[in-house]
């Protein structure tokens, strides 16, 4: 085969094209998110003195995994009421955040929970901060069902009685990786 030098240069541009085409049929979506209904909740907050105070506040739970033992793990953010919040500023003589946000917290489906509204049972937790500790009993959020394909998935999932594996695609959709 003999190859003139001037054909070089245009068979790089057709390569880099077509190459080009290829990696734009590839493109990432748009995340999905799921959150929960807001809902209203009691804690305890042990502050640096040792006093325990009671706080209520509204709870928010956004998914950000879906896992193979049938959890989700997600951030979970706890919006202190202002009357609340002032209680504890006056006892801790110090400013006090309005809402605290918990990364990688576990939510289990609920028994029998079923679509339109899925429920999320959350276990008891514990949570240092800066020499305060909150402590949250076990509490359920509502999940509603949404027109977003990541929910209707869910919903899928949730409904399955053997393995049905969804939760690929679920996570694709949250982080938004593309179609195939």
């Amino acid at each position: 085969m003999n190859l003139k030098p001037h054909y070089l240069p245009v068979t790089l541009v057709c390569f880099l094209f077509f190459s080009s085409l290829a990696f734009a049929q590839e493109k990432l979506k748009k995340p999905q998110m799921l959150i929960t209904e807001r809902k209203t909740i009691s804690g305890k907050l042990k502050i640096s003195e040792g006093e325990l105070i009671e706080v209520i506040g509204s709870a928010v739970f956004k998914v950000t995994q879906c896992n193979a033992d049938k959890t989700l793990t997600g951030e979970l953010t706890f919006q202190i009421e202002e009357s609340s919040r002032k209680q504890l500023q006056e006892k801790s003589r110090k400013p006090f955040l309005s809402a605290i946000t918990l990364q990688n917290v576990i939510a289990d489906f609920a028994k029998e929970t079923e679509c339109p509204v899925l429920k999320l049972e959350f276990q008891a937790i514990d949570s240092s901060r800066s020499g305060e500790l909150l402590h949250l009993d076990r509490f359920t959020l509502d999940l509603k069902e949404s027109k977003q394909d990541v929910s209707r998935i869910l919903c899928y999932y949730v409904s399955c009685k053997i393995e049905c594996r969804q939760v690929r695609r679920i996570n694709e959709l949250l982080f938004g990786f593309a179609d195939k």
